[in-house]
């Protein structure tokens, strides 16, 4: 198995949520994004996050915002965005035997085979 490239991303825009003013360029979309895509061979988690195409999120010159709203998934990952390498990143709670409720989040491990997760985002540029 290979590591999770941007052609392992599934994007599905939810219809009728494009929003663009008369006088300004700025698209909004809404999208699924599932990771790994179905079928996908490539399931390993790359170090950095998982890669995203900025044109399939309807932003081809630029992305001014991401924004997760919901990760349905049962696998128990945080995802955040990484403005500067456009990237997924996922997060785990440690695997801690002590009780707290402070520990932080730890990065999923470079080359764990990640389980299949859908992100609903917001996409804002143009």
């Amino acid at each position: 198995m290979a590591q999770i490239t941007s052609s392992d991303v599934t994007y599905t825009a939810i219809t009728g949520t494009g929003i663009a003013g008369p006088s300004s360029p700025l698209r909004e979309h809404m999208y699924t994004i599932l990771i790994p895509a179905s079928g996908a061979t490539n399931v390993l988690y790359t170090s950095g996050g998982i890669p995203l195409t900025i044109a399939k999120l309807g932003c081809p010159a630029s992305l001014q915002k991401f924004i997760i709203i919901d990760a349905a998934s049962s696998t128990g990952y945080v995802a955040k965005f990484d403005y500067g390498a456009t990237t997924i990143r996922l997060y785990l709670t440690q695997n801690t035997t002590a009780a707290s409720t402070t520990t932080p989040l730890v990065e999923v491990s470079t080359a764990a085979t990640v389980a299949s997760t859908t992100l609903r985002v917001l996409a804002q540029g143009w």
